[in-house]
């Protein structure tokens, strides 16, 4: 076969043995159109090729050198084999060794030998003569250089550590004191010798140090600030002159029994711890505490509780009897109260009343509340000393202003009692005052047994024998009446003359 004879078969020829091809196409296929698609597949091979090249040197200026490897071998893979490439492919070679060595060395620094001496081989494979590559090699056995304890994973560690410091020293920098002591106590887990994490941790103490003193600083001035305020005495409130309000059992600053049962039912004491003490130490206690903790009275001097330790009184008026410990276990007259001892008693926030009565309950005696003072007396003791009698100057209309009060007075519907009765169909009929006694216990006073009421109409009188406690209802009552505003009638009369004169005429108007 003459070559001059297929001009065209002569043309693809060379172009295959210039790109380096080694195929021979048969004559019976179309030999330019499978020239040229081949051509073009081996030019677009190269654009590729240089494309990872560029992408690799990208990287290697970024010091990413194990992408730039990558991409460099990318390159190498895809760029087509031929005459017309080598020169490009040595281009490539080079950029290839030199992102190796560098990518080598960082290996070594993080503790990869193996990796990086693997990297050194092949570079030695492809260029024997390769001098910073074989000094690399060298630098393995170079103690000072290379330290042969490092590993990748004590490398990681640092890293690691690294970035926890600087998530830590954020935190304390946003004034998040317990989040960054907590980011550095990771720091302690990862490198438990780390100094920059113990010193943050310093400095954390010291900032909230700072805070704590200024918080007890502010405390402090709080508090005694409060204890200042306690020594302000309030101005007492005008009254308002209704005379409603003073006849009112459960009103706090009322004085007498009432106030006194109030302060025993709403003073708190906090803390009672009585080991083996007597009765007169406990009452004492409780008479300071009472002072203390009063806060419902505004006159210091009648602030807290009076007590009064007595002994039972005998039939014939005397004291100090010959008696003995009853069945139960009780006081004696000739016994003394106040050396009773109380053998063990702890409440926390418990009312003074509920106190006394468990002061009361172990040293076996009673209380009773007086209009000064609550006193204390032996089991067993008679009731007649409680009633006593009192006495109050009225006015002459008392009875009918009580009775009007009470609605116990005229039938209770404060009806006229002149008025006609409608049942006998005429004639009238007189309603009766009640006793002073009813009228009294309709205004909510009880009488127990030997009390008793007694009006004198000639001095206008009120004498009452009762218990001190009814007594001070007794007196309320008296006070509401005596200061009570007359009601009065305000009549106006107008009286109108009205002269009128019809004159009017009936007819016409012509």
């Amino acid at each position: 076969m003459q070559l001059a004879t297929y001009p065209k078969y002569y043309s693809a020829l060379a172009l295959g043995l210039s790109l380096g091809c080694l195929t021979i196409f048969p004559t019976s296929v179309s030999g330019q159109s499978v020239v040229e698609r081949e051509s073009i597949r081996r030019q677009g091979l190269v654009l590729e090729a240089d494309n990872l090249l560029s992408e690799g040197r990208e990287a290697f200026a970024k010091a990413d050198y194990q992408e730039a490897v990558q991409k460099y071998r990318a390159a190498l893979d895809t760029l087509p084999n031929g005459v017309a490439t080598a020169d490009r492919r040595g281009e490539y070679t080079a950029h290839l060794t030199d992102g190796s060595v560098a990518l080598a060395q960082q290996y070594r620094r993080n503790g990869r030998y193996e990796e990086a001496k693997e990297l050194l081989g092949e570079v030695l494979i492809a260029d024997p003569t390769n001098g910073r590559a074989q000094t690399e090699l060298d630098y393995f056995d170079d103690p000072i250089r290379t330290n042969p304890s490092l590993t990748y994973e004590h490398t990681k560690d640092v890293d690691k550590v690294r970035r926890l410091l600087y998530q830590g020293e954020g935190f304390y920098n946003l004034g998040q004191f317990d989040q960054a002591f907590v980011t550095f106590e990771s720091v302690l887990r990862v490198d438990p010798y780390n100094r920059a994490a113990r010193r943050w941790m310093e400095r954390i103490s010291a900032a909230k140090t700072e805070y704590y003193r200024s918080a007890y600083d502010e405390t402090r001035a709080r508090l005694l600030s409060e204890v200042d305020k306690a020594w302000e005495l309030s101005v007492t409130p005008e009254p308002d002159g209704n005379a409603a309000d003073v006849f009112n059992p459960n009103n706090l600053d009322s004085g007498g029994i009432v106030a006194i049962q109030n302060k025993l039912k709403n003073i708190i004491i906090p803390d009672v711890q009585f080991d083996d003490i007597t009765v007169e130490e406990a009452i004492d206690f409780l008479r300071q505490r009472s002072v203390e903790l009063d806060d419902q009275t505004f006159n210091p001097v009648n602030k807290g509780v009076n007590f009064v330790i007595r002994k039972a009184q005998l039939a014939g008026g005397g004291a100090g009897a010959d008696l003995e410990l009853d069945a139960e276990g009780g006081l004696g007259d000739f016994n003394d109260p106040k050396a009773v001892k109380i053998p063990e008693l702890r409440l926390r926030n418990v009312p003074l009343g509920r106190v006394l009565e468990y002061v009361c309950e172990q040293a076996r005696l009673r209380y009773k509340v007086d209009e000064f003072a609550v006193t204390l007396l032996p089991l067993g003791g008679g009731e007649g000393d409680d009633l006593i009698h009192r006495t109050w100057n009225v006015p002459p209309t008392f009875l009918n202003d009580i009775s009007s009060a009470g609605g116990g007075g005229d039938g209770g519907d404060g009806g006229d009692p002149f008025a006609v009765g409608g049942d006998d169909g005429g004639g009238s009929s007189l309603t009766p005052r009640p006793e002073l006694r009813t009228i009294l216990e309709n205004n909510g006073i009880t009488f127990p047994a030997d009390a008793s009421a007694s009006y004198l109409p000639g001095p206008s009188t009120l004498v009452v024998k009762n218990t001190p406690a009814n007594l001070d209802l007794v007196d309320q009552l008296v006070s509401g009446v005596l200061g009570r505003i007359p009601k009065m009638i305000d009549i106006q009369t107008k009286f109108v003359e009205i002269n009128q004169d019809n004159t009017e005429e009936l007819g016409f108007d012509w």
